[in-house]
């Protein structure tokens, strides 16, 4: 990445992989998240993330916002795929901050498909959290014995 020029993908991905190991911090080790592989121990994934870091910036260099808009989309929609909700969110969100700060340069359809799509994440995330919540609250089923 650096050695192709592309700084602020790699200083993304730094920052990325950051909020990995720090939010697995937060949780503790009791947490099912400390059981996932951090992210920089995921080939595939990470190629494809470095990929798409880098075509954004690239399409940021030549202002296509839109170019930026898909970017961040196909990263939010792979990771949403792949069971790691929380990149898919990181992603939506920059797609919502790009759509919004460059409003003359993409149309109000895409404006409004990044607010669903980050509302949709709120969703599902408030839905995963009230899961968990309740999951700690009931008693765990016990096997019956013969």
């Amino acid at each position: 990445m650096l050695r192709d020029g592309y700084h602020k993908s790699f200083r993304e991905l730094n920052v990325i992989l950051k909020l990995q190991i720090d939010e697995r911090y937060r949780v503790g080790s009791e947490h099912p998240v400390w059981d996932r592989p951090l992210l920089d121990q995921e080939p595939e994934k990470l190629l494809y993330l470095c990929k798409k870091l880098n075509m954004a910036e690239a399409a940021e260099r030549a202002a296509d916002f839109k170019a930026i808009n898909r970017c961040y989309n196909d990263l939010a929609n792979y990771f949403l795929l792949s069971d790691d909700s929380w990149l898919s969110d990181y992603f939506l969100s920059k797609s919502l901050s790009i759509s919004m700060s460059q409003e003359a340069h993409i149309d109000e359809h895409k404006l409004a498909e990044a607010h669903c799509n980050l509302g949709l994440a709120f969703e599902r995330s408030s839905k995963l959290q009230i899961q968990y919540f309740f999951s700690l609250l009931l008693p765990k089923k016990r096997k019956k014995r013969k």
